[in-house]
């Protein structure tokens, strides 16, 4: 017996338009960060630039998380965003600090010819001079 098709769910415009809401989540710029997208970052923060201060159960913000990955250039895109350079995660750890530990030197200089704060603690009370000198 021929089994017919059920398209009804392909004609409902809500399954489509979920996709794109879901396509659209406040967690798309973090996967994006964390993958190296940086048109997609851009795209996102044009769209809505709230999403620059949105934060991972870590307490991350997406900049953390390209810095942590050594994404330039999605650095580039969020600083130029006007990111907050000096905020922390919930280890207390700047942007500054985890480019540091990702051992990412152009990351590092792009943040500090920014104007990141080299003076912040995190909660272990290290400047990022601290932790590079642990390396």
């Amino acid at each position: 017996s021929n089994t017919k098709l059920d398209t009804t769910e392909m004609s409902n415009p809500y399954i489509v338009e979920d996709v794109c809401l879901l396509q659209d989540s406040p967690l798309r710029i973090f996967k994006c960060a964390q993958n190296g997208n940086a048109k997609e970052v851009a795209r996102i923060i044009k769209s809505d630039p709230t999403r620059l201060h949105a934060r991972n159960p870590q307490g991350q913000m997406p900049l953390h998380v390209a810095a942590s990955k050594g994404h330039l250039v999605v650095v580039e895109v969020i600083v130029e965003a006007k990111a907050d350079l000096d905020a922390v995660d919930n280890q207390g750890n700047t942007v500054l600090h985890l480019a540091i530990i990702a051992e990412s030197p152009d990351i590092v200089t792009l943040l500090m010819k920014s104007g990141a704060n080299v003076s912040v603690r995190n909660n272990a009370h290290m400047m990022p001079v601290h932790v590079a000198a642990q390396l």
